[in-house]
């Protein structure tokens, strides 16, 4: 009988890309069988350029007492469990492009693949400006749990590797702006005018915030002091809402605006009330050269994801698995978490203006970290 051990690592490479060419879990799979293959797959080079699904996972809340998280996929409907110790009580921030930004009761923040287990050490929360008194009823858990709104892995021109990669922040009760790299030893505060930031996005090599008077800023995240400049002003009879997102479609930036009414009572399995939110989108898209922004009827054939992670969306051409003209939202209302967030998660569509809500079972729910929306990368 063969030695599978004993194969020659460019055969065993060769698997590996075959492997996760079809199902980038199979990669988990593939790294669990000896030690070898464990060596191939930790060696990029053996899975450089290989192209993998770009659907995104829902990665569900912490389970209590466990270092296994579990993940829904868009693409199969299937749950994937991987065992990741490094997140487990950590709040977490998702993305696109395979990286989770975390932040424990012990106030150290990191980056995290959470597929290759690579962990990249950020500047502590406790070196942001504007901390709360160490006599306030702020404890440990509830930093980790509001101090933070979002976390964004910015893919810059200067972000060539992860250890290089710049992040930035919106924090405290004032909604302030922040970047850092990991070989720095703090954060750096944005000078800005008094405004309270809802997203942040890197579109066309420049930095771009949105604040709540709907006002669009360019960051400056270059200069010695970093700070921001206004772009454009808010749509017409802008009025507020609860939450305004950035996302690029199509090579073009655009504004969702989300809009909740707590309506109505849902029973949690518990005979405990639970208010739960009705929500619809608006969709905007900014022309540039005018710096106006144009209503449009929905989002074609792109579905956004928006919520817990960085703004983004993808083309239903691509990806038919996926639902076109529709949002895929996550609960990201932290003034709602006292009743456990997560359950408010689910897709908005834009033509008919009805939401589907996600009922995935319990691990839906957390006081700290919700579900949110990280697409699997190996790199």
């Amino acid at each position: 009988m063969a030695n599978w051990a004993e194969l020659p690592p460019e055969l065993i490479g060769l698997v590996l890309k075959r492997l996760i060419a079809h199902d980038v879990y199979d990669y988990l799979s593939f790294r669990a069988v000896c030690h070898p293959w464990r060596s191939v797959a930790s060696e990029k080079h053996n899975y450089a350029g290989v192209s993998v699904c770009k659907i995104p996972w829902l990665m569900m809340a912490e389970k209590e007492n466990s270092d296994v998280r579990s993940f829904y996929s868009l693409s199969n409907n299937k749950f994937y469990n991987i065992h990741l110790p490094e997140a487990r009580g950590r709040r977490c921030w998702g993305s696109p492009d395979g990286w989770l930004i975390t932040l424990g009761i012990d106030r150290e923040m990191h980056l995290l693949n959470p597929l290759t287990h690579v962990q990249i050490r950020l500047p502590s929360q406790t070196t942001f400006g504007d901390q709360y008194p160490e006599k306030s009823s702020f404890t440990s858990e509830v930093v980790r749990e509001i101090f933070i709104r979002k976390a964004i892995r910015l893919s810059t021109p200067t972000s060539t590797t992860n250890g290089n990669c710049i992040v930035i922040a919106i924090y405290s009760q004032w909604g302030k702006l922040a970047i850092a790299k990991p070989t720095d030893k703090t954060w750096t505060t944005l000078e800005s005018p008094f405004a309270h930031y809802y997203d942040v996005i890197c579109f066309k090599d420049q930095v771009y915030a949105i604040d709540s008077y709907g006002i669009l800023r360019i960051c400056d995240i270059t200069s010695i002091q970093p700070n921001v400049v206004d772009f454009a002003s808010p749509i017409k009879d802008y009025k507020g809402c609860d939450t305004l997102y950035l996302v690029e479609i199509s090579g073009e930036l655009h504004l969702i605006i989300r809009y909740v009414f707590r309506e109505g009572d849902w029973e949690d399995g518990e005979n405990n009330s639970v208010t739960l939110g009705i929500c619809f989108f608006e969709i905007y898209k900014m022309d540039i050269c005018t710096r106006q922004w144009k209503e449009l009827d929905g989002s074609s054939e792109h579905a956004l994801f928006l919520g817990t992670n960085c703004s983004f969306s993808l083309s239903v051409a691509e990806y038919p698995e996926l639902k076109g003209n529709c949002v895929y939202f996550t609960d990201d209302d932290v003034d709602s978490w006292d009743c456990e967030a997560g359950r408010y998660t689910g897709i908005y569509n834009f033509e008919n203006k009805i939401v589907e809500f996600f009922d995935l079972g319990l691990d839906m729910h957390s006081t700290f970290s919700p579900p949110l929306w990280i697409t699997p990368n190996l790199c």
